[in-house]
Order: C-alpha cells, then sequence, then structure tokens
C-alpha cells in the first residue's frame, strides 16, 4: 500500500513507490498529488483541512473517511485506520521540519508495521530487531536514533558492536557500505535507518524479509 500525504511529492517518486506497492490511499492533501498524476486512490482519509474545496470528478465515488481529532497527525490517522503489512509514504519527507518530524515520531509510535518513507533524494525507514540490508558498495547509509537504543552493524566503514546511539550524544549519520550484505540488530524500536531513494528495493525487501517490534513497543 502507498500513502501520499500534502508535503513534496514529485511524480516519478509516485510513480516509484506505486510500482512496488499499488494500493493508493490519499490523505488529504495528498488528492491533489494524485489529480495530478491522473491516479484514482482507492481511499482518501485524514482530517481533510488540506483537501481541496472541490475533488476531481474521477474521484466522485471515492471512499472518503473524514477523521476530525487534531491529536494527531494524517500521517498517523492512516495508519491506524488502513494499516497494511508493509506500507510505503510519499509525502511525508521534506517541506515543513515540525512535519517530517511528526512522520519520525509515527514511525515509532507504530513500530511493529513495516513502513518506508520515500522522497526524491531518500528512503527511511525504523530499523527492525534484525535485519539484512544488500546494498552495493560505496552506498550511504545512515543510523538515527531518535532514541537511545543499543545497535550492532557490519559491512560498513563504521561497524558497532552492542554500542549506544543517542540522539543527545552519538548518532550515526552518513555511514558507507562496505560489503555487498549489511547487518543490523536492535536493542529497541528507536533508531531510522536512511539510504539513497535509488535503493527502495532493497530495502523494501529488508524490511519484508526481517521480523517486527511486538505491538506492546509502539
Amino acid at each position: 500500500m502507498t500513502y501520499l500525504g500534502a508535503g513534496p511529492a514529485p511524480g516519478p517518486v509516485i510513480q516509484a513507490a506505486l510500482a512496488a506497492a499499488p494500493i493508493l490511499v490519499a490523505v488529504d492533501g495528498g488528492v491533489s498529488h494524485a489529480a495530478a498524476i491522473s491516479t484514482r486512490p482507492t481511499r482518501i482519509l485524514g482530517d481533510l483541512d488540506s483537501q481541496p474545496e472541490a475533488l476531481p470528478e474521477a474521484f466522485a465515488d471515492v471512499p472518503v473517511t473524514h477523521i476530525a481529532e487534531q491529536e494527531s497527525t494524517d500521517f498517523d490517522k492512516a495508519l491506524r485506520t488502513v494499516p497494511a503489512d508493509l506500507a510505503l509514504g510519499v509525502g511525508f519527507l521534506g517541506g515543513r521540519v515540525d512535519h517530517e518530524l511528526a512522520c519520525f515520531h509515527t514511525l515509532l509510535r507504530y513500530a511493529h508495521l513495516k513502513v518506508l518513507l520515500l522522497s526524491e533524494t531518500d528512503v527511511v525507514t525504523l530499523a527492525p530487531p534484525r535485519g539484512v540490508m544488500r546494498l552495493a558498495v560505496d552506498t550511504r547509509l545512515s543510523f538515527f536514533p531518535l532514541q537511545p537504543v543499543r545497535v550492532t552493524s557490519t559491512g560498513v566503514r563504521w561497524p558497532l558492536t552492542a554500542e549506544w546511539l543517542d540522539p543527545r550524544d552519538r548518532i550515526g549519520t552518513s555511514n558507507i557500505v562496505t560489503a555487498g550484505r549489511v547487518t543490523l540488530e536492535a536493542s529497541d524500536p528507536g533508531c531510522l535507518v536512511i539510504a539513497p531513494a535509488d535503493c527502495l528495493g532493497q530495502m523494501i525487501d529488508y524490511r519484508r524479509q526481517s521480523d517486527v517490534w511486538p505491538e506492546k513497543h509502539a
């Protein structure tokens, strides 16, 4: 499933997501992006405060779920209303920094789901308990903690052995892949994995083949 938000979402990025996850859910203002590429969503949802006043005629019979509460973001509303075994999000990275940070918070909140966010430059996901990435040598790969988490990694220039990453102290940005097989283990949910956007297929495989956090962590 692809969730399409209101943030920056170039047509080629949306199409890349839909090629991998063809069921489209338009999240509030994401309707405008769907209309721009003439792609009909299967559902529209959110608080609808940034949706166009009039839907395109082709979208007239698309089911609309209006969730009026303002305690959560539209991305949060999407994950809890239409969960998927594996989902991509476009239109949630870039643009306003507070919106982007809120989306990272939502990834952590729903750590038991397999979700990847895609932009023109990056693909971002939350590290599962353990997993293997198969990436080309010299690929940029970053590990960014949202909270203290103990991490072990191999196959990168600066590997970690049960070491703590902490947003207040030590982070792991701009590492480099040195072997085609990269392993990553995390003690708890809370570590973002960030790779170039053209690694989307490999990152989908990474999440598809990895375990998930128990829902109690979410």
